[in-house]
């Protein structure tokens, strides 16, 4: 019998650490996307065609986690939708601090016990992270301590006005290392002329 000859799928972008062939062939190219079932692979892209830096995270919520977030959801959220004005989202008119992915918000807890007289705003998409965060901020009795569920980049661009913020953190952002990975980077000289933008001069 003669050699056996490697099989090579003829798509324009093989991602890595596919588990088969077959899922290696459904790859698509990050600059044309044309079918947003597999936005997975470009970033999950917008309709607006802008690349997220991030894959929301899916699955069955826990009755611990639904119960968290409607329970203490309501009470630290700010509104889903208009411009950000302090007084109105915290009661008051203090220095606003923005946490962009705060995951089960560790160092969110950590600046808001520090800092009562500032006001900070946890950003994450991952509900059960942010359910947890809520629950530990409300056994310390922190009560300088907000969320929002969605994306960093559109509140800041869409919702939070010039000069209104003291401070944005942004401590462990994905580095997506790989050249073709660069336009899923949160860190990027858009972002920071965004985040300068929104800094108090």
């Amino acid at each position: 019998a003669g050699a056996r000859q490697r099989w090579t799928p003829r798509c324009p972008v093989v991602p890595q650490r596919m588990s088969s062939p077959r899922a290696r062939c459904h790859a698509v190219d990050t600059t044309n996307v044309t079918n947003l079932r597999f936005a997975a692979y470009a970033g999950r892209v917008d309709t607006d065609g802008r690349v997220r830096s991030f894959n929301a995270r899916r699955g069955r919520l826990s009755a611990l986690t639904v119960e968290r977030m409607e329970v203490l959801g309501p009470r630290r959220s700010i509104a889903a939708d208009g411009p950000l004005v302090a007084q109105e989202a915290f009661g008051r008119t203090a220095p606003v601090v923005l946490e962009v992915g705060c995951g089960h918000g560790g160092a969110a807890l950590a600046y808001a016990a520090a800092h009562p007289l500032h006001d900070l705003l946890a950003v994450d998409v991952f509900t059960p992270a942010l359910a947890r965060m809520l629950a530990e901020a409300d056994r310390r009795g922190l009560t300088n301590l907000w969320m929002h569920r969605g994306d960093a980049v559109e509140l800041l661009s869409e919702r939070v006005a010039s000069g209104s913020l003291a401070a944005v953190h942004v401590f462990f952002p994905d580095p997506w290392p790989k050249v073709k990975h660069a336009r899923r980077r949160l860190i990027n000289r858009e972002m920071l002329d965004l985040i300068a933008s929104r800094l108090v001069p």
